[in-house]
């Protein structure tokens, strides 16, 4: 398992973080950060009230909140012949790898955000394509 954190923040301990923290285990998500901001409004909750709190808009947010999926990607810079470049750019499109530059001389010079599918897919085919790290 990966390293995990929280804080109460100057809450009670055990009231904030450990209730957070809670809900993102149980709904098997990794590399999350959640920040719940509370404004006291003049009643105190007591720390059973603040574990409902806390624990409740986190419930919230995973329930409900917008999610956005991190691919990892690598920048990669590759050469090859002008009769390799409507494979390149379908493959591109498949794999959804991102275009960053492309330049044409001699040889097309493309730099690409490539993500490990399309890293692998490029490597099979490394006899078509000169790549050159960035």
């Amino acid at each position: 398992m990966a390293s995990q954190g929280c804080s109460d923040d100057g809450e009670p301990s055990g009231s904030a973080g450990k209730p957070i923290v809670n809900v993102i285990q149980h709904n098997d998500v990794g590399n999350v950060s959640m920040f719940v901001v509370r404004y006291f409004g003049g009643i105190k909750l007591g720390v059973g009230g603040l574990v409902r709190a806390y624990g409740a808009t986190a419930s919230e947010l995973m329930a409900n909140g917008t999610w956005q999926q991190h691919i990892e990607q690598k920048r990669m810079t590759f050469h090859f012949d002008f009769a390799n470049e409507s494979v390149f750019r379908n493959k591109l499109t498949e794999l959804d790898a991102q275009l960053v530059d492309i330049d044409y001389g001699t040889q097309v010079t493309a730099t690409v955000d490539a993500n490990a599918e399309f890293e692998a897919w490029i490597l099979e085919h490394s006899t078509q394509y000169s790549i050159t790290p960035d």
